[in-house]
């Protein structure tokens, strides 16, 4: 059944609602790799967060279904929603290959990409949050895109100098492969970061 009233507030409460989620997980895996005696303990907090993103999720795309009155455009509207998704799955996934893995010791590249991605995240839940104000906010909007793209590039050169460091100096082939599957999965969700970039860009530029 179409819901014929227009329901905005609805989702930009809950596009925040993720946003916040993001950058909390993020935060976590950052805290995470840096102290690794804190991983069974992370791990259910970064659970619980997935979860309630799992939610949030549904009730958006529920929302979506439902209305016949989108604050944007509905392709933009799931898109977003899907890339929200999508990277709390993947940092979830990221401690948890690391459990599976056995990926007890985490590298200098680990690391570094934590941090981009705490950064990254940081500047996706505040673009996000300012989009119940899309016209008066694009701007700030836009300098958060830009800043997410110039940290996925420097997220890049971290990752390459990691594969190519690993090439140099692992002795064990399963250190090489445990590893380079987790560099690729933290180098994926910096790509999922600058996807949500892209479509609140694309936003900004039809609706501004």
């Amino acid at each position: 059944m179409l819901n014929l009233k227009p329901s905005k507030p609805i989702y930009f409460e809950l596009f925040s609602k993720n946003g916040q989620a993001i950058s909390q997980a993020a935060r976590i895996l950052k805290e995470t790799v840096n102290d690794m005696s804190k991983l069974e303990t992370n791990m259910a907090t970064l659970k619980r967060i997935e979860s309630e993103g799992d939610e949030i999720t549904r009730q958006l795309l529920d929302e979506l279904n439902s209305a016949l009155i989108t604050p944007f455009d509905r392709e933009d509207v799931f898109r977003l929603a899907q890339f929200l998704d999508d990277i709390l799955d993947y940092i979830y996934g990221t401690a948890d290959r690391m459990i599976l893995y056995r990926a007890t010791e985490p590298t200098q590249c680990v690391k570094e990409l934590a941090e981009v991605l705490a950064d990254v995240c940081a500047r996706v839940e505040k673009a996000v949050c300012l989009l119940n104000k899309v016209s008066a906010n694009q701007e700030e909007i836009v300098k958060l895109c830009r800043e997410i793209n110039s940290l996925e590039s420097r997220g890049d050169a971290i990752f390459r100098a990691g594969i190519q460091s690993l090439f140099d100096t692992a002795k064990d082939p399963m250190d090489f492969i445990r590893w380079k599957e987790i560099y690729e999965h933290m180098e994926h969700l910096l790509d999922l970061c600058e996807d949500v970039g892209d479509v609140l860009k694309g936003v900004v530029l039809k609706y501004a």
